[in-house]
């Protein structure tokens, strides 16, 4: 086996990527009786790197502009990163205050990130991912927020 092939298939070993579905439901609760869940599905690409998680996959802002995603998931933290028209930087740590600058049309919005719980666990070649936090602008609450997040292989799309 030449150095070559044997780099390729080390470098393989170590990186495998995998063609999957990304299943997302989210809770905004804004202290109004308005809260209604968001559901997103989205075919991705997954891979492993030094024991973290990281999923890749579009999302449609609106009709004409796409946000890239890739998240990282460690064994105790999230982190989201949107490039596009909604570029944003999230960690969600448990105990831990983060923030974000988030974009508006009036101008970049300084984001408070209090992560109240983040559960990671592992079954079935499944990843599911589930998170509580709060955003608060300027000190004051915007929204109470849920998350669940499960990456399964892409031949496998049952719920």
């Amino acid at each position: 086996m030449s150095l070559y092939t044997f780099a390729y298939f080390f470098y393989n070993s170590i990186i495998m990527t995998r063609d999957v579905w990304i299943f997302i439901r989210g809770l905004q609760n804004t202290g109004t009786d308005d809260a209604e869940p968001v559901e997103v599905i989205s075919a991705g690409t997954y891979y492993n790197r030094n024991g973290k998680h990281y999923v890749l996959y579009d999302q449609a802002d609106d009709a004409s502009s796409m946000t890239a995603n890739l998240v990282k998931i460690g064994s105790d933290f999230v982190e989201l990163n949107r490039k596009g028209s909604q570029a944003v930087r999230m960690v969600f740590r448990q105990g831990v205050r983060t923030s974000a600058e988030y974009p508006t049309p009036c101008g970049r919005l300084l984001l408070g990130v209090d992560t109240r719980s983040v559960r990671i666990g592992e079954t079935n070649g499944q990843i599911e991912v589930q998170m509580e936090y709060t955003l608060d602008a300027d000190g004051d609450r915007i929204s109470s927020c849920e998350l669940t997040m499960r990456i399964s292989p892409r031949t496998d799309i049952s719920e």
